[in-house]
């Protein structure tokens, strides 16, 4: 994917667009606004975030999700966040994510 996304209105959610890369799906979001506190922990952002996303099924029972955060005007370098989730037929907040991702892309 290419980080030169099209000209479009900046969005509090940004502008994300996913791919398959084998059995992960690649989301690269950008195009925020910096009206809302989007990360986790309400760490700061600016117009320049940039999020990419990597979903992976490790397994039937398992959801492995690794986010790649770089925002020049706020952090030094890039950064990750790393998730593991344990899939179960009570547990449906992961997969709800990655279905409204998907939706979107």
């Amino acid at each position: 994917m290419d980080a030169n996304f099209p000209k479009i209105p900046i969005r509090v959610s940004g502008y994300s667009v996913g791919k398959w890369d084998g059995d992960t799906l690649v989301v690269d979001t950008s195009g925020f606004n910096d009206d809302e506190w989007i990360l986790p922990g309400r760490r700061p952002h600016s117009e320049a975030l940039h999020i990419i996303e990597h979903y992976r099924r490790r397994d039937f029972d398992h959801l492995e999700i690794q986010y790649t955060i770089d925002d020049p005007k706020v952090y030094a370098k890039p950064w990750n966040i790393d998730e593991r989730h344990r899939l179960t037929p009570e547990r449906r907040a992961p997969g709800v994510h990655l279905q409204t991702r998907m939706r979107r892309i």
